[in-house]
Order: structure tokens, then sequence, then C-alpha cells
């Protein structure tokens, strides 16, 4: 089933062909434990060239030796024909949202040098950084799914300021948070489509995990087609 699924996806966007891609954020675009992720299938099913930079873990706000920004200043400085970053979950606590000084707000210019050590400041930050050095690449931002692993109303604010800020610095949103019919909080869908340790092969086909990281059925079902869409709207 999945590689008929894949084989349909290969068929329908075939356009990708010898083009780079870049992965930033934290272990959605990573892939959890077993290291495969979204990105991985792009590489293997449509001939891209995937640079993933992402880590388990990683924050936009900074300060805490694990922020997206950092993959970002000291990743390769060759233009890739796409950028795909993530980033918000694992900032996705009370203590955050409920905090002004960690929350921050969307500013009003494009050339500030903005607080990283606050959500707004350091998503602003990454748009900015992303923008600059990676002139002429098509960047997105993948808004992830629903996990019940975080705060809900938390997860709420962050994914609109985010969508937001991207809004702002006139970067594509493939919206899986809303749009994807991947809500974890519906306990089926949590432990049909996640997983949290690697399957007997060390490969990701596990299930009934917390609901944070997609399965290889969760990315096919959900993340591909919503991507691959995007990818191929703006190519």
């Amino acid at each position: 089933m999945l590689d008929e699924k894949m084989k349909e996806l290969t068929q329908k966007y075939n356009t990708y062909n010898t083009k780079r891609i870049y992965g930033f954020g934290d272990s959605i675009i990573y892939g959890h434990a077993a290291g495969i992720s979204f990105l991985d299938y792009l590489e293997r099913n449509y001939s891209l060239s995937v640079t993933k930079y992402a880590v388990n873990g990683a924050t936009v706000i900074g300060g805490s030796g694990n922020a997206i920004l950092p993959q970002i200043t000291e990743a390769s400085s060759i233009v890739p024909d796409f950028v795909l970053f993530d980033g918000l979950i694992n900032d996705a606590y009370t203590t955050v949202t409920d905090d002004p000084n960690k929350l921050g707000s969307i500013s009003n210019g494009f050339a500030e040098i903005f607080d990283t050590s606050t959500f707004c400041g350091g998503f602003e930050s990454i748009c900015q950084t992303l923008l600059k050095k990676y002139r002429g690449a098509t960047i997105i931002f993948i808004a992830v799914h629903k996990t019940p692993a975080r705060d809900y109303i938390a997860q709420e604010t962050l994914q609109y300021l985010a969508k937001q800020i991207c809004c702002k610095w006139s970067i594509p949103v493939v919206d899986l948070y809303n749009a994807s019919g991947l809500n974890c909080f519906i306990s089926d869908y949590q432990y049909a489509y996640s997983y949290d340790q690697v399957d007997a092969n060390g490969g990701n086909s596990s299930t009934g995990g917390s609901g944070t990281h997609p399965n290889d059925v969760g990315y096919m079902r959900y993340y591909m087609p919503m991507i691959t869409a995007k990818m191929n709207e703006l190519s």
C-alpha cells in the first residue's frame, strides 16, 4: 500500500529531478530515532539531493545550545532549490506562551536585529537569515501536525504567530496543523501514525507513539501529499 502510494505521488509530481533541498528544524524534519523523515522519501523517490541540518529537540528560542538559527548560519552557503524548515514544537510550553518576555512580539520592520531569546524574535531571525543567505531558493515553512505531547493552547498560540511571521516575510506555509487531517489528540491517530521507538530493522514503521513523531505511514499519508503539492505549485 505504501509503495503504491509513493508510485502515485512520483507520477503526479515528477518535476524535482537533480534539485537540491536543505532541511532545518527539529526531529520532525530530521526523522526522530530512525533518522527518516519526509525529506528522505523526497530524496529516494524524486532524485533530490537532500541535506538535513535539523536535530532532535531543536528550539526557535535561542540560548539553549540546540537552537535552529545556528543550523542555518553554520550550513553550506551554496543556494539550494528548496529550503524546508519547521520549528515551534519544542517551544510550545505555557512557560513560554504565558511569559511576554519569552514570547515576544512581531516587529514592525525587516532590518532589525531580533531578540532571539524570545519566540517571535527567534522566528523572525530564522526567516530573515534564510531569505538573506538563500536568496533565490524556494523557502517553505512546515507547520507540523497537532500533538498531545504539548499543551494545546500553547501550540495554538505559537502556530498563529509563526504563520503571521511567515506572512510578514512572504514565506509560504504547508499547514499540516490545520489542514492535513492528522490530529494526534485523537488517540486512534496518535497510536496509528506516530512512533517513539524504532522497529526491528531500525526503521520508522513502529506504531503506538506519543503523537509527536510521524511514522512511515504518517509521513506518507499526511505529510508527503501536501508538501509535494506545495513544492510543485512553487516550482
